[in-house]
């Protein structure tokens, strides 16, 4: 069981004391507290869903952060209180730690992936777009261009997906595209100065010395000498 887990089944342990303890009053106070407990972690397995698809989000947006440990630490102690409970102001702390330094530290996880999300999507989709565009001006076949252009332009959006949960699965979805649209460039475009060229292009730092025999009898192969113009610098 991992660590955000052991919230949800300690509480039946909990319940299994009542009957163990001596005293009726500590029996009504467990009893109290269970209640608050129960009241406060309600909503947990909601929780430890939403944790669990942020931790994968983290991994996706390849994000290492010092909130990723706060949840995970602050997880792992609750868990570790209300699987050792003994009385009930041990499982007051554990309740109390849940709502003000869990259920916070979640939020302000949630709010650092969702930034790190626009970087991530600027960083790997934006440049697609002028490739694509430049695919389609330069007439390579099946589309390619139309659907790296369309593949960029829906990864750009996710950052703004309304939940966690589907940002996560279009991330995956528009990163298996594009590395699928990747390789089928790449048997389009040769790696060697073409590829260099082409990418120069899109980088808007292609220079005349980058026309090399290679370079031009492809562009003439693909029919796109006269998409382009000189000018100087």
């Amino acid at each position: 069981m991992d660590d955000v887990g052991e919230m949800t089944w300690s509480l039946k342990q909990v319940e299994d004391l009542l009957p163990q303890l001596p005293s009726a009053v500590e029996r009504r106070k467990l009893g109290e507290r269970l209640r608050e407990a129960v009241q406060a972690l309600r909503a947990a397995p909601q929780q430890i869903q939403r944790i669990r698809t942020l931790m994968e989000l983290a991994d996706v947006l390849e994000c290492s952060s010092d909130l990723l440990d706060e949840v995970r630490d602050a997880a792992l102690e609750i868990g570790e209180e209300l699987e050792n409970v003994s009385d009930p102001e041990v499982l007051h702390t554990a309740t109390d730690e849940y709502r003000r330094t869990l259920i916070p530290a979640v939020g302000r996880l949630e709010h650092a992936l969702r930034e790190r999300c626009r970087v991530f999507t600027a960083e790997r989709f934006q440049p697609q777009v002028g490739i694509g565009k430049l695919l389609t001006q330069m007439h390579v076949p099946d589309n390619l261009g139309e659907r790296l252009v369309a593949c960029a332009q829906q990864g750009m959006q996710l950052a703004t997906q309304g939940t966690v949960a589907e940002m996560l699965s279009g991330l995956r979805t528009r990163l298996a595209e594009l590395d699928a649209l990747q390789r089928e460039r790449s048997t389009r475009i040769p790696d060697g100065e073409v590829g260099g060229f082409i990418a120069a292009l899109v980088e808007e730092r292609a220079t005349l010395a980058m026309v090399t025999p290679d370079v031009v009898q492809w562009l003439a192969e693909h029919g796109a000498l006269e998409d382009f113009v000189v000018r100087p610098r």
